[in-house]
């Protein structure tokens, strides 16, 4: 056999590892454990951050001792949002957090919320997405989030949150070509070769939804798991990659279908790009933070009913 014939066998086998036939870059662990970070949680560079609707949520319920607080509250600068709620941040406010918390793209961050909703979830897979965005290679999320820490039977900290140095981060990329805003997504809408897929509950798909768009929601994308505390009574963690993979696939989500993730307002949909584009690897996936909130805004078309 010759050697460009056994470099091209080679070359073939290696592409048809790569799950959905994608090209997406895949975090080296995007998702770890409560156990990977307890062994962890003092390295060098390693920076836990808990996601909560305040100060008082982070103290009042507990957090990981030494997460850094990023503040959902305080965190602005929303752009392509006329008459929404959570879209996407403008650079000012992605930089305004990521400085506040002392962040810097060489860390190896891990992201927390409470996970006791698929909702709060759905917050931790946001951020895990604006930090992709901005340049940050190494982030995970927490699997199960702090409740998963709790059940785990490690310490939680009711103190104050860290004091930290601002790193004098400026986010200065461009928003990937994956995340969209109302006016490209109209477009791709009209063009009839996107699969767009809700991940609200068959409740929010029913109000109104794009038309077109199948129901996948969010929910079933997670195990929930009670807890022995009454802090944090259940969490939320995803399912084994093979089940989320065969999840797809009997909804048509196949090999070479780009599809258009959107929700209510960004959380439920981030989490499918989450597991779509960094669990499974898959490139052929766009987002629409935006969501039914900003088309509704836009007086573009609603569907409502079950029917696509």
């Amino acid at each position: 056999m010759s050697l460009l014939k056994f470099l091209s066998l080679v070359l073939i086998a290696v592409v048809a590892l790569v799950p959905w036939g994608a090209s997406a870059a895949v975090s080296s662990q995007p998702l770890v454990s409560a156990g990977w970070l307890r062994a962890h949680e003092g390295d060098a560079g390693v920076v836990v951050v808990s996601i909560d609707a305040s100060g008082a949520a982070y103290r009042g319920g507990g957090h990981i001792p030494g997460a850094r607080l990023w503040d959902t509250a305080r965190l602005g600068g929303y752009v392509d949002l006329p008459g929404g709620r959570r879209a996407w941040p403008g650079d000012r406010g992605v930089t305004a957090v990521v400085d506040r918390l002392g962040l810097s793209p060489s860390d190896h961050v891990v992201l927390t919320t409470a996970d006791d909703s698929i909702y709060s979830a759905g917050l931790a897979a946001r951020a895990f997405l604006i930090l992709r965005a901005a340049g940050f290679g190494d982030v995970s999320l927490l699997d199960g989030g702090t409740g998963g820490w709790v059940q785990a039977r490690f310490p939680l900290s009711h103190a104050a949150p860290p004091a930290v140095t601002p790193s004098g981060f400026r986010d200065t990329r461009a928003v990937p070509g994956w995340i969209d805003g109302t006016a490209r997504v109209h477009r791709i809408w009209q063009g009839h070769r996107v699969l767009f897929v809700d991940a609200r509950a068959g409740s929010g798909y029913r109000a109104g939804h794009i038309p077109g768009a199948i129901d996948v929601p969010s929910g079933l994308l997670f195990d929930e798991q009670p807890t022995f505390d009454q802090t944090f009574p259940t969490f939320y963690a995803y399912r084994p990659v093979a089940a989320l993979r065969s999840l797809y696939r009997a909804h048509g989500l196949t090999r070479g279908r780009t599809v258009m993730f959107y929700c209510g307002s960004g959380l439920l949909s981030a989490e499918q790009v989450f597991v779509a584009r960094y669990l499974l690897g898959r490139g052929t996936v766009d987002y629409y933070p935006g969501s039914i909130a900003a088309w509704e805004a836009a007086h573009l078309p609603i569907r409502r009913g079950a029917a696509p």
